[in-house]
């Protein structure tokens, strides 16, 4: 039987040429998608049938989007080394760069910068701005999907919030945003939590809302 499929294989890297892990990796056309994220050495495959346009888009938190566009491809591509640069926000004659994202043992501390803030109208459509790996937000509604294993589940401060708590958030009451991607016994209770989204806000008594 005659192959149908190819493959888009590549690594993406930072300005320093260090690997991205959990770099957000999108192929799609009308007919399908497909989604993964980048291991440790900044690498990923993904796959698309013949005889479809498709878009690469790829995306990492503090970085500008790469964007690519395949042609009905019948052969196996190969992306070697893609470099992505830092964001940075231009206003007017100012240029501002994001505030830091800081890496600790068991998450990612992101804090929002003033122009995802601005475009935001509520906070499920400032996580969208923000670009979570693994997940795809669908701004306006209540649909969230997580790509990895386990459940997704919300905290607002220290409390477990909903979906529809999440969204109620103003954008500029929210300060920062927890990422654990492995969450510890704390957060498992009687289910398999795969992600833990932790919404740290201005009033401390937001997560009783």
């Amino acid at each position: 039987m005659a192959q149908d499929t190819f493959s888009v294989t590549g690594r993406v890297f930072d300005n320093g040429h260090r690997p991205l892990v959990s770099a957000n990796i999108h192929l799609h056309c009308k007919q399908n998608e497909f989604k993964t994220t980048t291991d440790k050495n900044g690498a990923f495959k993904v796959e698309g049938t013949y005889g479809n346009d498709y878009r690469l888009d790829i995306s990492h938190i503090g970085f500008n989007d790469e964007v690519y566009i395949i042609k009905k491809s019948k052969t196996d591509i190969i992306l070697d080394s893609i470099v992505m640069k830092e964001s940075v926000i231009g206003l007017d004659e100012t240029v501002i760069k994001p505030k830091p994202i800081r890496i600790v043992h068991d998450r990612r501390i992101l804090y929002p910068t003033e122009n995802q803030m601005r475009n935001s109208a509520d906070g499920i459509s400032l996580l969208s701005m923000m670009k979570l790996p693994r997940t795809t937000i669908i701004p306006g509604t209540n649909e969230v999907r997580y790509w990895g294993k386990g459940n997704l589940r919300y905290y607002i401060n220290d409390t477990k919030a909903t979906v529809s708590q999440i969204r109620a958030l103003l954008p500029k009451d929210i300060v920062r945003v927890e990422y654990i991607d492995s969450p510890g016994l704390e957060y498992q209770e009687q289910e398999d939590v795969g992600l833990v989204i932790r919404v740290i806000t201005k009033k401390r008594n937001k997560g009783n809302v």
